[in-house]
């Protein structure tokens, strides 16, 4: 499991990064990875790993800023992981496994510990959706009491820029909930006008994020939206297809079908 992250500011950041396996048993989550690996690194370098969260050397200040950020606590001794950093602005990548080959389900964290003039500007992970009609659920916190402007993006088909042909969502959708769990803001095909802010604001936004152009012809998924401090939950997965009508005229050869499993990149930017 990957989770990448970009600092910006003009001071040094410190980060709480878990990858909790066996914590997640409270919640009633049965398949959780049991024995996690987490690393933390920049380019090829390696910048720190944890296997077992009180092992640490720091144990004590991860607990102790885990309950600053009202993160739930990890039991003493359980596998989980945990680092407390204190980073330079820049891009890192927090890579998670399963010890002796073990699977299961992980959730990742990062938190902003030090909340100075320094943050964190993007966030972005790659998943693949594995059966049809499932989600990847990434959940952000907007702190502060100012609104923050973020692009939102669901990449598939874009994927392919990057070596991956086959294997990836073939029309993902990007919908933003709030702690209520309504929908604040949702997209399916970004440059077809249902972004919102439009395709050319959108357009505007991902240079200026540093965010990976997207082609207009591809049917990945994109929004940018002001939202107000507080929890936030991201929904990528397939669109829903369309129910066909069978009174309808058919068309002579049947349309292909986009893929409803595979790849997907969920992005967050703070655009400001």
């Amino acid at each position: 499991f990957a989770l990448g992250f970009n600092i910006s500011g003009p001071q040094k950041a410190t980060l709480l990064i878990r990858g909790i396996g066996p914590g997640l048993a409270q919640f009633g989550l049965a398949g959780a990875l049991t024995t996690p690996r987490l690393e933390v690194n920049q380019d090829a370098t390696l910048i720190a790993a944890n296997e077992g969260w009180d092992k640490a050397g720091n144990a004590a200040e991860i607990a102790s800023a885990a309950a600053a950020v009202g993160a739930f606590a990890l039991a003493p001794e359980a596998p989980d992981t945990a680092v407390l950093l204190s980073l330079d602005p820049g891009t890192y990548t927090v890579m998670i496994q399963g010890l002796n080959g073990a699977s299961g389900d992980v959730l990742a964290e990062i938190y902003d510990i030090s909340r100075n003039s320094t943050r964190l500007t993007n966030l972005s992970t790659l998943a693949k959706i594995t059966a049809e009609g499932e989600f990847l659920v990434p959940g952000i916190v907007v702190a502060g009491t100012s609104p923050r402007t973020l692009v939102v993006r669901a990449v598939g088909p874009g994927l392919t820029d990057f070596g991956i042909t086959d294997g990836y969502l073939g029309d993902p959708r990007i919908s933003i909930l709030n702690r209520s769990g309504q929908t604040v803001a949702t997209n399916n095909n970004w440059a077809q006008g249902g972004a919102t802010g439009g395709a050319l604001a959108l357009n505007a936004a991902f240079p200026a994020v540093g965010a990976f152009p997207l082609k207009a012809t591809n049917s990945d998924a994109a929004l940018v939206n002001a939202l107000a401090p507080g929890s936030y939950t991201l929904q990528a997965g397939a669109a829903v297809l369309p129910v066909a009508n069978p009174n309808a005229p058919q068309p002579p050869v049947n349309p292909v079908v986009p893929s409803q499993i595979g790849s997907v990149l969920v992005e967050v930017y703070e655009l400001n």
